[in-house]
């Protein structure tokens, strides 16, 4: 019999940009003067009339935030190859990932989940991924700070960076799109909560895995220094039985 459903826990906060951020997109076409690398954009219609602007995808910042935990506290990770799985061990995308007997290791497949094809023999505990993670917008200030700046075109900018060849020191340009520096996200994550989980576990391994991503990046090219960000305004609401039961009575 399936666990059951105490409550919701609905995280919400804003997520500033402290340098431009690339979440790559779909590459239609380059032209002359046009981004090699463009972002990813919405179709989502901010007002009637608005075009696509850039956004977070939820399955990446939740894959990063379970990223970090993971480096942090797993037992082990290793490719993952063809077969069986190896004892001990959960195939996650391309990784066979040992994620131990006890402490916080154990607790990220059950907040992240496990992909359906691998729920096999995982346990019930983990057949239900405690965590949802909303794709992430732009705010209204932002947008009209966009909109106002004639350097800012639907939301990014350009920056151009040269790869250099090690053999003839050819230089290669490239440009990048990317969101710029000062943006702010509304973020919305929703943590459920239950029988017999750790909430107060489960929501420190949140706010850890938050803060880890402060002193890492979101995004690609983090190396060079794309993607760092901060997470303020951090709050959260409980939504129990009573909650939804007044919803509904509304």
């Amino acid at each position: 019999m399936s666990k059951k459903l105490v409550k919701n826990i609905v995280f919400t906060a804003s997520l500033v940009l402290e340098t431009g951020l690339h979440i790559g997109g779909l590459k239609e076409s380059v032209g002359i003067g046009g981004v090699d690398n463009p972002v990813i954009r919405t179709t989502r219609q901010v007002e009637p009339g608005a075009k696509a602007i850039p956004y977070i995808p939820g399955s990446s910042l939740k894959g990063k935030l379970r990223s970090l935990l993971e480096l942090k506290y797993t037992k082990s990770i290793i490719p993952a190859t063809k077969g069986k799985v190896p004892e001990g061990y959960l195939r996650v995308g391309s990784n066979f990932i040992d994620y131990g007997g006890e402490g916080k290791a154990t607790l990220i497949p059950v907040m992240f989940g496990i992909p359906a094809d691998e729920e096999e023999g995982t346990g019930e505990s983990i057949s239900v991924t405690r965590l949802q993670v909303r794709d992430a917008f732009p705010s209204k200030d932002t947008i009209d700070g966009w909109s106002q700046n004639q350097e800012i075109l639907d939301g990014t900018e350009v920056k151009a960076e040269n790869s250099i060849d090690r053999v003839t020191s050819a230089a290669n340009p490239r440009f990048f799109e990317r969101v710029p520096a000062g943006a702010k996200f509304d973020l919305e994550i929703v943590m459920a909560i239950f029988e017999g989980d750790d909430e107060a576990a489960m929501t420190a391994l949140l706010k850890e895995s938050i803060a880890m991503l402060e002193d890492n990046y979101l995004g690609g090219m983090g190396s060079r220094g794309y993607g760092k960000v901060r997470v303020q305004g951090f709050q959260a609401e409980t939504r129990d039985e009573a909650f939804y039961s007044r919803k509904t009575a509304a």
